[in-house]
């Protein structure tokens, strides 16, 4: 069963439940986005890796890789998203251990700002916290640690 939400300014399809977004009931909006999941064998081969983003103790937690299709992203240990090359299509597949949770966070806050790339938008990467003195904000690459400063 898909869901239909809107986010980022994009009318989204989803076959993975995402309780963090309120449903979309106009039917009729045509969707931007289509969001489909497959099973991890289905996506799991190695690839010549363009980028390749490290925590802090240098392991890789994103390797991205040019398909002929489109781009590969692989989120070590999370899960696969493969898109196509217009930001239209987004196919999933997670490993056994992750969580629908974190297979959500992945999606949300990962490859859907990907996708604004390819449909030519600029994501921004930031965190806020509200202080008794006004809001402070944070902004960076994925990864820098802005969560965990405004923590």
């Amino acid at each position: 069963m898909s869901s239909r939400h809107r986010i980022y300014g994009l009318t989204l399809t989803s076959e993975l439940p995402l309780p963090e977004l309120a449903p979309l009931e106009d039917e009729r909006a045509p969707a931007d986005v289509a969001v489909s999941l497959r099973d991890q064998e289905s996506l799991g081969r190695e690839e010549a890796w363009f980028s390749e983003r490290t925590g802090e103790d240098g392991t890789p937690w994103l390797s991205c890789a040019r398909t002929a299709a489109g781009f590969l992203c692989r989120f070590h240990g999370l899960a696969d998203a493969v898109l196509d090359a217009a930001g239209r299509k987004i196919t999933l597949s997670s490993s056994p251990e992750t969580t629908d949770e974190a297979l959500r966070h992945v999606l949300l806050d990962s490859v859907l700002p990907l996708v604004l790339n390819l449909r030519g938008r600029e994501a921004l990467h930031a965190t806020a916290v509200r202080t008794p003195r006004g809001v402070c904000a944070f902004t960076g690459r994925a990864g820098a640690g802005k969560s965990t400063v405004a923590a």
